[in-house]
């Protein structure tokens, strides 16, 4: 075997070794935002969109998101917003309450989340959600900088991986 050759398929083997015991962590329950044993994964969706911060206290607060969720073929399927809401295009809805976070990997992005769901909505696909998952975040953090003045806001770009399950 030639030296690339080999090197592809050390690669590939150590890829998958990694990829196998990630799947092992998740599934043992390893990080504090995995969903409980036994839940469904129902959909993934693409979060993009802002952190909308206001200014109290002379500290940015998280006052709501504003973001879109897409499916995997780039097309929007609903809407995230306060509360925390998310809304598909077919009337359902979801709610969560903050269950528990873990740090970002980015330091610049905000906190991985795990959130129950709270009392449902319509009849479409969110009506037997369960819990979801915010992770793969990128920006969205408020800087570290004193705020303006009571009132101020400030948007903040991020993008997210949100997944729904179900029991």
């Amino acid at each position: 075997m030639t030296a690339p050759r080999t090197l592809h398929w050390l690669l590939l083997a150590c890829s998958s070794l990694l990829c196998a015991s990630a799947g092992m962590a998740q599934s043992s329950g390893a990080s504090p935002v995995d969903p409980p044993a036994g839940a469904h994964l129902l959909m993934t969706a693409q979060g993009q969109g802002l952190q909308i911060y206001i200014c109290t206290d002379r500290q940015w607060v998280l006052q709501a998101p504003d973001a879109k969720l897409f499916n995997a073929q780039g097309t929007q399927i609903g809407t995230h917003f306060a509360g925390p809401t998310w809304l598909l295009n077919d009337g359902s809805q979801v709610k969560g309450k903050v269950l528990a976070t873990q740090a970002s990997p980015d330091s610049k992005a905000v906190p991985w989340l795990l959130l129950e769901a709270v009392p449902n909505s319509g009849s479409g696909q969110f009506a037997s959600v369960a819990w979801i998952t915010r992770t793969n975040t990128q920006g969205g953090k408020a800087p570290a900088v004193v705020c303006p003045g009571p009132g101020a806001k400030l948007p903040v770009a991020y993008t997210a991986t949100y997944s729904f399950y179900t029991r």
